[in-house]
């Protein structure tokens, strides 16, 4: 399960890190028809940060996370992942903006990671061991 989370999540940053980075401009004017020089800057550093947190999970998706050393890989993506979430189905909930059912629906996507890392850090995998039989 830890596999295919830390994929499916890298994979879902990062190509919203992509788009975010790189067309900054086209994305805020679909999403509110104005785009100043200081929002294009920080959409794009967003961008930035989701890059690399998909670089992240899809570079570790081979790593224990049952132990110390993936605590603070875990703990990243769900705070990151948790108050994205929340943030998404807030300002779905509390808009005016007419689409706002794409928001509701990546907020959706984010509980799902978000679950999916508390899932991890409260309940690891558990960890193949090797038994040796002496014969």
């Amino acid at each position: 399960m830890a596999r295919k989370l830390m994929i499916t999540s890298g994979l879902a940053n990062g190509i919203a890190g992509i788009l975010l980075t790189f067309i900054p401009e086209e994305l805020l004017m679909w999403a509110d028809g104005t785009s100043g020089e200081g929002a294009i800057l920080l959409v794009s550093l967003l961008g930035v940060a989701m890059l690399g947190i998909g670089m992240l999970n899809y570079m570790g998706k081979n790593a224990i996370y049952g132990g110390i050393y993936g605590k603070p890989i875990l703990m990243c993506n769900l705070i990151f992942h948790s108050v994205t979430a929340l943030n998404l189905i807030k300002f779905s909930i509390g808009s005016e903006f007419i689409p706002s059912f794409y928001p509701a629906i990546t907020g959706g996507i984010y509980l799902l990671f978000a679950a999916g890392f508390i899932r991890l850090n409260f309940f690891p995998p558990d960890i193949p061991r090797k038994i040796h039989q002496e014969t």
